[in-house]
């Protein structure tokens, strides 16, 4: 089992910054936050009118040769909702007629998974320790900008 995580103090002391090394900061700090919310609010006003348009070009779009529908707004302006084509293979129908054909078992393989949950059980049961199960996992980090509220 991996380690608890440790969380920090909810309201750290914030540190010093040197704003010689970092004159733009604040300005930085608030242009993010800026931007983050203008892009926010730019999506959902964005797939609003794509919603909108998309009505427009089901009701009165021109098909091409694609299947593609276009709406021609002016002799300078269209917009397309382009259709886009690919396959979905069905592994409950070629079961089914794999199965019927008598072909299945030539086309299928095992695949040796941990579980990790019998890994769990393991531990609970006293057969393998803890700190041997801590060895199986490693700490991944990412990261994220947030703008504080």
């Amino acid at each position: 089992m991996p380690p608890r995580p440790t969380f920090p103090d909810p309201e750290p002391e914030p540190e010093e910054l040197d704003f010689d090394v970092y004159p733009d900061l604040a300005a930085d700090v608030a242009e993010f936050r800026n931007l983050d919310l203008r892009i926010k609010t730019m999506t959902k006003r964005r797939d609003e009118a794509k919603g909108r348009l998309r009505a427009a070009l089901e009701a009165n779009g021109q098909p091409d040769d694609k299947g593609s529908l276009w709406l021609y707004v002016s002799d300078e302006d269209s917009i397309k909702l382009e259709k886009r084509h690919s396959q979905a293979f069905d592994a409950e129908m070629a079961t089914e007629v794999l199965q019927r054909l008598g072909l299945y078992d030539k086309c299928i393989r095992t695949i040796t998974v941990l579980d990790e949950d019998a890994i769990a059980g393991l531990v609970f049961d006293g057969e393998i320790p803890d700190e041997t199960v801590r060895s199986f996992y490693s700490d991944v980090i990412t990261w994220a900008f947030k703008g504080a509220p």
